[in-house]
């Protein structure tokens, strides 16, 4: 008897564990994070890590993750891709806290990232308190999102202009009124706190240079 009831703690702690889905390419980045984590005492804590893209996709729905943590975006990631993914979090795992590490010379992602619905973005140098809070934090504390963040038929159509479709464009495969697209367009193009149509256009750009650049250099973190 006292076994299975030991037994039934040990389940009872694992599922009172948060779930930590990590995205991260590089095995010697994921020890180097789990070492850090480890060091915090972050016992409550359950991960499970994947290193593709596509991978985090599938796993979301048998993990059921807390918290999905992007921890390097360096090596050819595909930014239209992941922005897609991260808007299918912020429609259809509402209980997903979402939480991307970025490099320094790539905070200029950070207001595109929560338009997306990007709970948290942490900025090198990072501390250890910061990774800790925003991995542990309960959701009843969760921060509300960001008051720019994009509608769900905003990122569909974002998605399209930075893909390089026009207004035009978008409303034929759309049947709506190219008129609605560019309203739709204009109040992106504000959220995304940008003034012109060029603005939208050099990000659409800078992702795709990003793209390329990475997956041709293979930078490491």
């Amino acid at each position: 008897m006292q076994q299975a009831n030991h037994q039934q703690a040990e389940h009872a702690t694992a599922e009172s564990r948060k779930r930590i889905l990590v995205v991260e390419p590089s095995r010697i980045n994921w020890i180097g994070l789990q070492r850090l984590l480890g060091d915090a005492g972050s016992t409550e804590l359950s991960f499970c890590r994947v290193s593709k893209l596509t991978d985090a996709k599938k796993k979301i729905y048998e993990f059921k993750p807390d918290v999905i943590l992007f921890s390097s975006l360096s090596r050819g990631t595909d930014y239209l891709s992941l922005l897609s993914f991260l808007s299918d979090i912020a429609s259809y795992h509402h209980k997903t806290n979402s939480v991307i590490w970025l490099q320094h010379d790539m905070a200029w992602m950070v207001q595109l990232f929560h338009a997306f619905g990007v709970d948290t973005v942490l900025i090198d140098p990072v501390n250890l308190y910061q990774i800790t809070q925003c991995l542990g934090s309960d959701q009843t504390d969760k921060a509300p999102k960001n008051a720019a963040l994009l509608g769900k038929q905003e990122r569909l159509i974002a998605l399209a202009l930075l893909r390089g479709r026009s207004a035009t464009a978008i409303a034929n495969v759309t049947g709506k009124d190219v008129r609605t697209i560019s309203t739709q367009k204009k109040s992106i193009i504000r959220k995304l706190q940008m003034t012109t149509n060029e603005e939208l256009y050099l990000l659409a750009g800078k992702l795709v240079y990003l793209t390329k650049i990475n997956g041709l250099s293979g930078e490491t973190r």
